[in-house]
């Protein structure tokens, strides 16, 4: 058996051997130089146009360029964020992908396309694309963390659905000037995407079973109000009742997603406080006299022989977004679920 010639490099950090991959790391970070670059040759042509330059058709087209080019670093830039901390791996490359995708339908809008209409089906298909993205997340997040995978892959069909429908709207129904039905369709396959993905966001929130009822009538005053909305776009209800209820149940679920999420916030605090308070008290030998004392973190002084010393206790934190990682039951961070 013959011994692999170039082991793969491994670092050692807080006493925990990392595998590091090369030539993953130089890939990434050619990206992000790329994505520097661009940005900033984008800013010089950008000031120099606007500060020399004649505003005519060709001045306008640069512009909305520099701005296109911009959005898609954002928009990169937070895939690849995403893809370097391990989450939702196979989304963050699809993003990759689409995002390029809806760069090249702007390009074409701006420079290859004189029509109207046409520049408004690339520019809408590209916005398609990214409101597509955004209602992925919770459900991919929720199909790798493993924690309600029917909720998840369900948000990621409701995505996808909405997404084909508002194509078959931009591309078919809009230019014909028909279809109302179709396009109430499209309608309520957002709201059901958008109520999904909020729901999706809402599992992700832990909080003490003794509030589970807070959590149960938000998930209700999410279907409440995703069932009332998608009724008044298909069967056109009137009445001011109608809008009153919307608006109560609009209002109730805002309310009651805010009280989860400062609840979530809350246990995270005494979580860590808890752990904290669990780690201030320290046995030791005096390096003086050897008295066995327990003693605080801080300034504390020797019980026996008064030597005074200092001692400060460093807490491990995620790599990722520095929540406490002491004394947990597993080894993925709860705040972003990174593993460590």
């Amino acid at each position: 058996m013959i011994a692999d010639p170039t082991p793969t490099p491994h670092a050692n950090v807080g006493g925990i051997e990392l595998a590091i991959n090369p030539a993953g790391i130089s890939m990434r970070r050619a990206f992000l130089w790329t994505l520097i670059i661009s940005v900033a040759l984008c800013a010089v042509i950008a000031i120099l146009t606007l500060l020399f330059a004649r505003f005519t058709d060709t001045t306008v087209r640069i512009l909305s360029t520099l701005g296109a080019i911009g959005g898609y670093a954002a928009a990169s830039v937070f895939c690849a964020t995403t893809l370097d901390r391990g989450l939702w791996p196979v989304l963050s490359r699809v993003g990759l992908g689409l995002f390029a995708i809806a760069l090249a339908l702007v390009m074409a809008a701006i420079w290859a396309v004189s029509d109207w209409e046409t520049i408004g089906q690339l520019n809408g298909t590209a916005t398609a694309i990214a409101v597509l993205y955004l209602y992925a997340i919770p459900g991919a997040d929720l199909l790798e963390r493993r924690a309600a995978p029917r909720l998840g892959l369900i948000a990621l069909i409701a995505a996808v659905v909405s997404f084909c429908y508002t194509l078959v709207a931009i591309w078919f129904l809009l230019p014909a000037g028909g279809g109302n039905s179709i396009m109430r369709a499209a309608m309520t396959s957002h709201v059901i995407a958008i109520c999904l993905a909020h729901a999706g966001l809402l599992v992700r929130v832990a909080v003490p079973s003794n509030l589970a009822w807070m959590r149960l009538a938000a998930f209700a005053s999410i279907a409440a109000f995703g069932s009332l909305v998608s009724a008044f776009i298909l069967f056109d209800l009137k009445g001011d009742f109608v809008l009153r209820l919307m608006g109560a149940l609009g209002v109730f679920d805002v309310s009651s997603t805010v009280a989860l999420l400062i609840m979530w916030r809350l246990r995270r605090v005494d979580e860590s406080e808890q752990r904290l308070v669990a780690q201030a008290q320290i046995s030791l030998s005096c390096p003086r006299c050897g008295a066995q004392q327990c003693v605080t973190t801080g300034n504390c002084a020797c019980a026996s022989c008064g030597l005074r010393f200092k001692i400060e206790v460093e807490e491990p934190r995620c790599a990722g977004c520095q929540y406490p990682l002491w004394n947990l039951p597993n080894h993925r961070c709860p705040e972003c679920g990174r593993e460590f």
